[in-house]
């Protein structure tokens, strides 16, 4: 198998809670109508001194434009922690804004080690991306695995019925397949830059996931992930219509059979095909 996914206990370690960051590390945050947790979410995460904050503002329609002023203007050059602040002009979903981000990181060639990504609601701690963010020195991506007994009831049973699904159907456990916080090395950021489509929206989470697995078995190496559980503040419930979660579910089981498929070593001279 070219997929191996660990799970890991951070949380009430002496490891987790607040410190900086060591490695050099670009913090992605894709945002619509998020104006009322940003501005706390910001300070958060300037207190661990990340090398690059880039926020993408996905043409949301609430007082997010004003916030995101106010505060590139107090952080925007502030020592090592710089904030960059991307405005898309029509709204692309999670996966759109989060494939700018990523290639934004390429194209001005900036220097990290590592790249985060959380989400703009909130319901991630940055205090805990040190810890998570240093178990880089032995796996290739760490998995954000949302602590179950935090989630309200009715989450709690949709996530289970989805992770289960997923583990059954693409032979890997990944614990909490549809998180928002992930953490990759640069390589694979940057991989993700080339390869992820522009389309795709809340089905990023499992699109990512496919696309590494398909470049581990062309590489005939293998992708080491950790689930590494994480602390979750929740808030009102999703903003996702019937539609999101028809096309997040039907986009679950296809990556899911995708990720299976890229399980099976390679005959000698086969291409990989998408």
């Amino acid at each position: 198998m070219s997929v191996h996914c660990q799970t890991v206990s951070l949380i009430k370690s002496e490891e987790a809670g607040s410190q900086q960051l060591e490695q050099q590390v670009a913090i992605l945050i894709p945002a619509y109508n998020e104006a009322q947790h940003l501005e706390a979410l910001i300070e958060r995460t300037m207190e661990i001194e990340p090398a690059f904050v880039v926020i993408i503002d996905d043409a949301s329609t609430d007082r997010s434009a004003e916030v995101l002023q106010k505060l590139q203007a107090r952080y925007g050059e502030a020592g090592n922690a710089r904030l960059h602040v991307l405005n898309n002009e029509q709204n692309l979903g999670k996966q759109g804004s989060i494939r700018c981000g990523l290639r934004y990181l390429r194209d001005h060639d900036v220097c990290v080690d590592v790249v985060a990504l959380i989400d703009g609601d909130g319901q991630h701690d940055p205090a805990e991306l040190p810890a998570l963010c240093g178990l880089l020195r032995y796996y290739d991506v760490v998995l954000g695995a949302r602590c179950q007994q935090e989630m309200p009831l009715h989450r709690r049973f949709s996530n289970g019925l989805v992770n289960v699904g997923y583990a059954l159907i693409g032979g890997v456990d990944f614990v909490d397949v549809q998180s928002g916080l992930r953490i990759y090395s640069w390589a694979h950021a940057m991989l993700l830059a080339e390869e992820l489509p522009e389309e795709g929206g809340y089905s990023i989470e499992h699109e990512s996931l496919a696309i590494l697995a398909r470049h581990a078995q062309a590489q005939r190496e293998e992708l080491r992930i950790a689930a590494a559980t994480i602390s979750c503040a929740y808030g009102p419930a999703s903003s996702m219509t019937p539609r999101d979660l028809w096309e997040l579910a039907v986009q679950t089981v296809r990556q899911a059979f995708r990720v299976r498929r890229y399980q099976r070593p390679l005959p000698a001279a086969w291409e990989v095909s998408s």
